[in-house]
């Protein structure tokens, strides 16, 4: 009973010690605002956003497994999305589910053109975390430039694609093997730290 009671106790210090290495920001706020903990427990998320005076600012907002950036007066439905929550089998490889759920609805020719692609070293993550995205690859490539020549947001690769702003899958393997995100930083000053965002353990 003893070393039970010391288990759990050890699992508690370690979540705690987890959870606040989530709660250190990879940069300042924006002036005037300040960065604060953000968590949802049904879509399982914990993050810093920034919280800025006045009443006009933005908040977040979660909903059928999205979070939104929702500015107060606007329509909740039509704010910017910044992350997405979807589920997969927990055997199933993240690049195999990314390759099934999205790049399969492409048409022929992005399909033809487009790979799920390992991003994790491009960008800075939280500790243990991998980044995905669908690329263009091979002769589809300067296809594909040339398309965001002529349109720079063109999805040369699907809406979940690479465009001309920042997105991408996240997946945690050591905090959830079967949730993973689509990560939206947007053209606009961030508002969340990408770097701060943890999957609450299962």
């Amino acid at each position: 009973m003893g070393s039970m009671r010391l288990f759990f106790a050890l699992l508690a210090v370690s979540a705690l010690a987890w959870s606040q290495d989530a709660l250190k920001p990879s940069r300042p706020p924006s002036a005037g605002c300040a960065w604060k903990p953000w968590r949802d427990e049904q879509l399982g998320i914990l993050m810093l956003v920034q919280e800025c005076p006045g009443g006009n600012a933005p908040k977040f907002v979660s909903a059928n497994s999205t979070v939104r950036i929702v500015v107060p007066g606007k329509n909740p439905a039509q704010s910017p999305i910044a992350l997405e929550v979807y589920e997969k089998p927990e055997r199933q490889k993240v690049r195999e589910t990314i390759d099934g759920r999205f790049k399969a609805k492409l048409s022929s020719r992005q399909k033809a053109g487009c790979e799920v692609a390992d991003i994790t070293e491009k960008l800075s993550l939280a500790p243990g975390a991998e980044a995905w995205q669908i690329v263009p690859y091979g002769p589809y490539k300067a296809e594909a430039a040339r398309q965001r020549e002529a349109e720079p947001s063109a999805e040369v690769c699907g809406a979940y694609g690479e465009i001309d702003t920042l997105q991408y899958f996240e997946y945690h393997p050591s905090e959830s093997k079967s949730r993973y995100l689509y990560v939206r930083l947007g053209p606009d000053a961030r508002l969340f730290d990408e770097r701060s965002i943890r999957i609450l353990i299962e």
